[in-house]
């Protein structure tokens, strides 16, 4: 990591910033910025980084057509435990906020229980595109499209999330769950590049939507751990 930040910032020259917006190449695509080395420290240690898929995607947002409606919707698997340990994580650290847990959902299922300004959120293992849950496997594009447009948050606690599916040389060409969720108006989507570990998703997830500085909350696992974690959208 340390030679990968030496790429980015080869005159020593690195400038710390709460306010960086990367469009990534495809390389970036396999092992973000935010996680290279620059003197000694990880840039998430010292920087917030979002990522915006292309320029072009800026015509689909509209920061100031979503009002939350204060409400979280997670659909999690029943086939493991750390599962709904992590749903009930991500509820107690919230305050004023409704949340509601789906175990196990069909497709028909996600298609009603959401709607404008809120949020949700999934828990499931990820397989080649689909999101596999106890007695149901669901193609990851298929749930983007039965989302409600200008969704508040999208994130994926599910293994290579982000994972990009590249149709030509050029980032405008590429296309993921981000990329579709971006184009309905939603303000932030999360997703994970690599696998997942499932402790570190929970203490990861819960400095998330408690917009903590989550370097704070990533120093007991591996980075790698963290599944490459990648946040879309617009920065706080």
């Amino acid at each position: 990591m340390d030679r990968y930040g030496k790429i980015f910032f080869k005159n020593g020259n690195f400038p710390q910033s709460d306010k960086t917006i990367v469009i990534p190449n495809n390389f970036s695509l396999m092992l973000p910025i935010h996680m290279a080395r620059v003197d000694e420290k990880y840039i998430y240690e010292t920087s917030k980084y979002n990522y915006l898929p292309n320029l072009h995607i800026l015509n689909c947002i509209n920061e100031n057509s979503i009002h939350s409606n204060n409400e979280l919707t997670i659909y999690y698997t029943s086939k493991d435990k750390s599962a709904l340990a992590e749903a009930e994580a991500i509820d107690k650290s919230l305050i004023n906020i409704k949340v509601n847990f789906i175990k196990d959902p069909e497709l028909k299922e996600i298609k009603d229980n959401n709607r404008e300004g809120g949020s949700v959120h999934f828990i499931a293992h990820g397989d080649d595109g689909k999101i596999v849950f106890n007695k149901s496997v669901l193609k990851g594009d298929e749930i983007c499209e039965v989302l409600q447009d200008s969704l508040i948050n999208v994130s994926f606690s599910v293994c290579k999330s982000g994972k990009i599916i590249q149709k030509e040389l050029y980032p405008y060409n590429h296309s993921s769950w981000s990329h579709k969720m971006l184009s309905k108006n939603a303000k932030k989507v999360l997703t994970h590049i690599w696998d997942l570990g499932q402790y570190a998703s929970k203490s990861f997830i819960t400095s998330y939507y408690k917009n903590e500085n989550m370097s704070k909350h990533m120093t007991n696992y591996k980075p790698s751990e963290y599944g490459g974690y990648m946040k879309w959208g617009y920065l706080e």
